[in-house]
């Protein structure tokens, strides 16, 4: 079998493509922003001198896999690019209407790419599959859609409650998803021949929206074992506050309103924070956290691993996920978690961390008070967490080529023989 993988942009597209490298089975992986680690890009900024080259490396280093077979990455288009700089510029609705504009362009460079170079299977993310999908139904070439995130419909209705509740933080933020948006969504969902998640919630989310079970596979992601190894041993609590880290795009889905209403109100003596992420919501939204929190931009994920070797606790309270891949990371580096049932169900609770009940600023801070007032249970959750087997992306790509039979002499794995759509069916325009 001939695998192609691609996305505009990364999202832990590298290990799908690695899943499909490992088994001798990928003909290719396009993407616009992936670089090679002894390419041009990172070339240049190893000869940049100063910070400059010390901080486009950075960059750079975030978007790069080293065991990737450099003679099977494509590149193409430059739409994701455009939707970065704006989003660093604090253009947020600019760059989402780039990056759907940029997602549906994306398929000219697929179906080019699948002409010159012919596969057997294209596997990729949601909101940049659509039109590729629709090209290789016709075409009998078998599809497999990563659903990363729960169904937009449900993460509409989710973000319109906490917008109403916390109005400030979606200032100049990029507009809920509409019906043009939903449509195009379940259009992509019935074209796959496969659809994975990352957790229950998002399967949960598909299905009430009438996505037949029978073509979804849950599919738990994982840590990249070439980064997290053994667990290091925490910093002492004895005559310090609790450090609490939060690793992720700092934006209202991931349940930021409620957390700094909680540190708002949690004495920093007893507890620290630290956001480390994109910041996506008006830095004038983070002024109740002064003398209590920091910000951290993003960093390559060594440095996140740096960061929670400082931490105590990983905080998750995300309202919408797929599954939260910093939660697994959390778990190899022997963190205590506090999370959101929404996030991916990876905390034990009571044994490796705290389950909120509800993601609301009195649970969270109820939850940070009790790690913060009980050093010896604290240190308990860290220890059941680092003694946890981890989750690793290889055990993510072993099960992803069980599943499509890749590297098996299988053909198509489960699923992958469920009856396609009418190729013929009108979709929404592109």
């Amino acid at each position: 079998m001939r695998v192609g993988v691609f996305h505009p942009g990364a999202q832990n597209s590298w290990q799908r493509a690695l899943a499909a490298q490992e088994a001798g089975a990928l003909a290719w992986y396009l993407s616009s922003v992936q670089v090679l680690s002894d390419g041009p890009a990172m070339q240049l900024a190893r000869a940049l001198p100063g910070a400059l080259g010390r901080g486009l490396a950075r960059e750079l280093g975030r978007r790069c896999c080293p065991a990737l077979d450099p003679a099977l990455l494509r590149r193409a288009g430059i739409s994701e690019l455009v939707e970065i700089a704006l989003r660093r510029l604090g253009r947020a609705r600019a760059g989402a209407a780039v990056n759907r504009w940029g997602n549906a362009g994306f398929a000219r460079h697929v179906i080019a790419r699948a002409m010159a170079e012919p596969v057997d299977l294209l596997w990729t993310h949601n909101d940049s599959a659509l039109e590729s999908f629709r090209w290789a139904n016709a075409r009998g070439i078998r599809c497999v859609l990563d659903q990363s995130i729960g169904h937009p419909a449900a993460l509409a209705d989710v973000l319109a409650r906490d917008r109403a509740r916390y109005p400030a933080l979606y200032r100049n933020a990029p507009p809920l998803p509409d019906a043009r948006a939903l449509e195009r969504a379940d259009r992509e969902l019935e074209r796959a021949d496969m659809v994975l998640v990352g957790s229950p919630f998002a399967r949960d989310t598909l299905t009430a929206r009438g996505l037949r079970a029978d073509k979804i596979r849950l599919l738990a992601y994982g840590s990249d074992e070439t980064i997290w190894g053994a667990p290091r041993s925490r910093p002492p609590r004895a005559g310090r506050p609790l450090e609490v880290l939060f690793a992720g795009t700092v934006q209202p889905r991931k349940g930021v309103g409620a957390l700094i209403e909680a540190f708002a109100e949690i004495d920093p003596r007893c507890a620290r924070l630290t956001l480390l992420g994109r910041l996506d919501v008006p830095r004038a939204a983070l002024a109740p956290l002064a003398g209590r929190a920091v910000h951290r931009p993003p960093v390559p994920r060594r440095e996140v691993a740096r960061a929670m070797a400082r931490a105590d606790v990983l905080v998750l309270p995300s309202l919408f996920e797929g599954s939260a891949v910093v939660a697994y990371e959390a778990q190899a580096a022997g963190l205590a978690l506090i999370q959101s049932a929404h996030t991916g169900l990876v905390v034990r609770p009571g044994v490796t961390g705290l389950l909120l009940p509800e993601v609301s600023a009195a649970a969270i801070r109820d939850a940070v008070r009790q790690l913060a007032d009980d050093p010896g249970r604290l240190a308990g959750m860290q220890a059941a967490a680092a003694a946890t087997p981890p989750r690793r992306w290889a055990d993510y790509r072993a099960d992803a080529r069980a599943l499509l039979g890749l590297g098996l002499g299988l053909g198509p794995g489960p699923g992958l023989g469920v009856p396609r759509p009418d190729p013929q069916r009108r979709d929404v325009a592109a």
